[in-house]
């Protein structure tokens, strides 16, 4: 496996040297920097098996309603959640700087992903890609938790700004019933002010406090990356028929 895994990075490594043409060089602290561009349609490498197991989910903040908030300057957090047992932890500046699942564009992985500030906007919208490498091992009730701040501008008396305060916090449920449940695509949520403890439960949603009576505020887009979980409606649709809800399938003998 390993062989085939750096067979194959080698191979990668020689096609965009031989695609990708230096356009520009530039000198820096650390010695000339060459910057690459690729042709929109370089020569096919061929296509090759998956030598690591490949699971990523991919999300896109697209934009949020918050006019009925005290926020003006607005972060999204997003971090990943196995269990609702528990309230949502108190929000902490800055955050705890942890190894998790979210990987930054400079390949440092977080438990946590924070979009741009925006700044004096009721209504933001987003241009932020987020990526997640999924643990195989998620469990039933795994999601997603998308935290709004208002975030204080520093004072110029130079005293120490306030805490960020809370405004609304929107949930994505990843599994059900032991299925993968988000798709490729637009996702549509509503916004609420606090979640109680166990708030994926039916019986606990009227217990919630919604922003404008649980009218879709926030919108975001998914992509899974998986050699795992099977992406396909129509294959997932035929694996749901045996999926009894209790972790076995129908017809199969139990002790």
């Amino acid at each position: 496996s390993d062989v085939c895994s750096s067979d194959l990075a080698k191979q990668v490594l020689r096609h965009a040297e031989k695609t990708a043409l230096a356009v520009a060089q530039s000198g820096g602290g650390g010695g000339n920097v060459t910057r690459y561009a690729a042709p929109f349609n370089p020569p096919s490498i061929g296509l090759a098996p998956h030598v690591e197991p490949v699971h990523e989910l991919y999300v896109y903040l697209s934009s949020a309603d918050l006019s009925s908030t005290s926020g003006r300057n607005v972060l999204c957090e997003i971090t990943l959640r196995r269990s609702d047992d528990a309230p949502l932890p108190a929000p902490s500046r800055p955050p705890p700087d942890v190894d998790g699942p979210f990987v930054s564009i400079t390949g440092v992985r977080r438990a946590y992903f924070q979009s741009t500030l925006t700044y004096h906007q009721k209504k933001p919208t987003y241009f932020s890609e987020c990526k997640l490498l999924l643990p195989v091992d998620l469990g039933p009730r795994a999601h997603l938790v998308f935290t709004f701040y208002h975030v204080p501008l520093p004072k110029k008396t130079g005293k120490k700004t306030e805490d960020v305060t809370p405004l609304a916090v929107a949930t994505l449920p990843l599994m059900q019933d032991g299925a993968w449940m988000v798709r490729d695509g637009e996702a549509n949520l509503s916004l609420a002010a606090t979640l109680p403890p166990h708030y994926l439960d039916a019986e606990q949603q009227e217990h919630i406090k919604w922003l404008d009576s649980g009218k879709p505020l926030f919108t975001l887009r998914t992509r899974l990356l998986s050699s795992i979980v099977p992406v396909g409606d129509a294959l997932q649709r035929t694996l749901a028929l045996g999926y009894t809800g209790r972790g076995a399938m129908v017809g199969t003998a139990s002790a």
